[in-house]
């Protein structure tokens, strides 16, 4: 820049840059701000006043539009002086820790001339990780000039310098200089005791500079007793604890003797406005807060009161030391790690201690906020990680059943469909009916087979889904009368099964095989969970929801739901594992016993498919219970059932079967020619479209993957052009795709999973 002013600092020897744009920005009435450049790699910033959201966002874009013009996306260090700051708004603190979040070359954030409040806050705040880069509370600029070198690998030897002799503002001569401390007394139109202090006043420091205090009052003030004004600059000035009661009792030895009108601060900060309240039940005489010096000089332009000079002894009454005692209890309760401490102190305006528990209470509140702000991010962190997982699992296991399923789909086909056919053409006699007993097993072995994929393809949400208008109590008593439900009971003979279920319950628009499925894996869950004699319950019911949140689900529950209950007596699961209990693999059973660790996530499954929710409560040694709803959906159910092979057979309509698997076309042919039906079998789309040019069918039967031909989409589409009034109904042993929905939108009926039994393809 050409208007830029370089010049070595007096303390260090540091180069230094700054700009006028960059001194004295005037953010708002309340809030300036002034940079520097310190060595090219050090942010030199001011802050004055006070901030709020608004000002901070101001200074905060000045401060980063400096740092992108001149730092050149290299390392640096940001020091801030507070020597001249008074406070902030909660927002404005939460808005600036963000920012500086965000700087992601800067290697530490470094304060001097901090007050004590912040100083704690911070150091508190670094303590417990708080902010997440690295924090420096230091004494001075020296020390934050040496730390700032130390960060950025700089060396730099400041013993060289003078910058003891030079630390004094302005063109000032201090009194009394120590390393730490310096004190300046000066005498305003004859009847003002100026006292300028900076750094930190120590018990090491009271003697001599009581000392020249005392001297100083009595040549200068002791013929004006009761007449002039104790007037001190707060701004950049500390005490110690241990020193605060020597001040005081400095404080009043000097007014025992020579009497001023009024003790005035200004510039102070929260911690001295609240020391000022606590040592007010000590003293007998006026104490003023100003804000600064022309508010002092206002204010003893206007105050014209003769105080009474006469000295009184000032003690602590038994009162007071009550009001000590109480106040050393209540800071004694106080964790200051941990997000509260008992607030229930409930002072008012006119005790005494007032604004020393409100002061506590405002730094507690601070350190809460960021506690609390950081132990939600640790868990929002956590819980993303925890779904991250668990989507990387369903999609591994969506890829893997994919890959898989319309394979294996296709090899079961035989060792399901076969049976049917076998047994067809079985004549009956006695010496047959063993074969057919050991063909129903094979059968029945091949459909736990296919089962298992389409458990798969479930938990990866590629499951086939057919709705309907369903009454899930139909639902129940149909698995209730099953066959698989009395092999359960022969295993378990010691489990009761009791079922409560409202004559008057809504209906779902549902898939009743997925729903009888998930019944099924609840109630042999339960069995399994109780180890000896025990008892299941079932219970339906109607249930409204007025737009409540779910917790566990980014959404509300608002109108008619049906609630289902299932719940046991058994074994209960543990609190860590209930976590668990939905992720796919994971499973208790006894390996090769019974389960595949999926039957829990094909519940959730279900569940999440058909928009509900679920919910578990268990506890160990007494029971589990799972609480399922599902919207309501208005609608008529198709009770027309088919219960007879004969009810479904053709009149001889013709068929063509379009299948790229030589095993599916030859499986398809026996069952629908069985069915009376005219066939035709082609292996692929292309020879289906040629067939189609010069021969007709009622209905096509299409598979949708059929390597390395054209898919049953293309397929389709051309088959509607040569007839747009094509009928067709869909088979795959995979899942319901987008080409699936789309060819089903081109006029195409339902989605057939293989493998499929005659009564299924009928």
């Amino acid at each position: 820049m050409n208007d830029a002013i370089i010049s070595k600092c007096p303390f260090t020897g540091l180069n230094i840059t700054t700009h006028p744009e960059w001194e004295n920005i005037t953010i708002s009435k309340e809030h300036s701000v002034s940079y520097r450049i310190i060595e090219n790699n050090i942010l030199l910033g001011e802050a004055i006043g006070t901030t709020n959201l608004e000002s901070i966002k101001k200074s905060l874009n000045i401060a980063l539009k400096i740092i992108n013009e001149n730092f050149d996306n290299k390392p640096f260090v940001y020091i801030e002086s507070f020597s001249k700051f008074t406070s902030s708004t909660t927002s404005s603190r939460k808005y600036y820790i963000k920012f500086m979040k965000s700087l992601k070359k800067m290697k530490g954030l470094i304060y001097y001339n901090v007050n004590p409040i912040l100083s704690l806050s911070l150091k508190l705040g670094q303590k417990l990780n708080f902010f997440g880069f690295d924090i420096h509370v230091t004494k001075n600029y020296v020390e934050a000039m040496e730390l700032a070198l130390k960060t950025l690998n700089i060396k730099k030897d400041f013993e060289k310098l003078d910058n003891k002799k030079k630390i004094t503002p302005n063109n000032y001569t201090w009194d009394i200089q120590f390393d730490d401390y310096s004190v300046r007394h000066e005498i305003i139109n004859k009847n003002i005791l100026h006292i300028v202090s900076k750094g930190t006043l120590d018990i090491k420091h009271t003697p001599k500079v009581f000392e020249y205090l005392d001297r100083f009052i009595k040549d200068n003030f002791a013929n004006l007793t009761g007449q002039y004004y104790y007037v001190v600059d707060a701004n950049n000035v500390s005490i110690t604890r241990k020193c605060r009661k020597i001040y005081l009792k400095k404080i009043l030895s000097i007014y025992k003797r020579f009497p001023f009108k009024s003790y005035v601060y200004y510039g102070s900060n929260r911690l001295h406005e609240v020391l000022a309240m606590f040592f007010k039940p000590f003293i007998n005489f006026n104490v003023k807060s100003a804000k600064d010096f022309n508010d002092v000089l206002e204010f003893i332009k206007k105050n014209n009161t003769i105080i009474n000079t006469e000295v009184v002894q000032q003690n602590i009454s038994n009162e007071t030391q009550d009001y000590i005692d109480e106040f050393l209890v209540f800071l004694g309760k106080i964790d200051w790690e941990s997000d509260s401490f008992n607030k229930n102190y409930k002072k008012d305006a006119t005790h005494p201690f007032y604004q020393v528990y409100d002061a506590i209470t405002l730094i507690k509140s601070d350190l809460d906020e960021l506690y609390l702000e950081k132990q939600k991010n640790e868990e929002e962190k956590a819980a993303l990680q925890h779904k991250l997982q668990q989507s990387l699992k369903l999609e591994t296991m969506g890829k893997l059943a994919g890959s898989v399923a319309h394979d294996l789909n296709n090899v079961l086909s035989g060792i399901v469909s076969y049976p049917d056919i076998i047994l067809k053409e079985l004549p009956i006699n006695k010496e047959n009916n063993k074969v057919e007993k050991y063909i129903k097993r094979m059968q029945t072995s091949g459909k736990k087979a296919a089962d298992i994929v389409q458990d798969l393809l479930t938990l990866s949400r590629s499951g086939v889904v057919n709705l309907e208008t369903v009454n899930l109590n139909n639902i129940i008593e149909d698995y209730l009368k099953s066959l698989e439900f009395n092999v359960l009971k022969s295993t378990y003979p010691k489990v009761s099964v009791e079922y409560n279920l409202s004559a008057n319950l809504d209906n779902i628009l549902a898939s009743a095989i997925h729903l009888s499925k998930m019944i099924m894996n609840l109630i042999i869950n339960a069995a399994e969970a109780i180890s000896t004699k025990g008892k299941i319950k079932i219970s339906t019911k109607n249930k409204y929801f007025n737009n409540i949140s779910i917790k566990g689900y980014n959404k509300k529950a608002n109108g008619n739901y049906i609630e289902l209950i299932v719940s046991d007596n058994g074994l209960g699961i543990s609190e860590q594992d209930q976590p668990k209990i939905f992720e796919p693999f994971y499973s208790k059973k006894t390996m090769g016993r019974s389960g595949t660790g999926l039957g829990m996530m094909v519940i959730k499954g279900t569940v999440d498919e058909h928009n509900g929710f679920i919910f578990l409560k268990s506890e160990e040694k007494k029971g589990t219970a799972f609480n399922l709803y599902f919207p309501v959906k208005k609608g008529i159910i198709n009770k027309s059932l088919v219960k007879n092979v004969t009810d479904f057979k053709g009149k001889g309509e013709s068929i063509l079967i379009i299948d790229d698997d030589e095993d599916q076309r030859i499986i398809s042919y026996k069952i629908i020619k069985n069915l009376q039906y005219s066939v035709t079998t082609v292996s692929g789309g292309n020879e289906a479209v040629k067939y189609l040019k010069n021969n007709t069918a009622d209905l096509i039967v299409l598979d949708m993957i059929m390597p390395p031909g054209i898919g049953g989409l293309e397929t389709y589409k051309q088959i509607k052009e040569i007839n747009p009034d094509q009928k067709a109904i869909i088979v795959s042993g995979y899942a319901a795709t987008k080409d699936v929905k789309e060819v089903q939108r081109l006029g195409a009926g339902k989605f057939i999973k293989k493998p499929y039994t005659i009564e299924g393809i009928g």
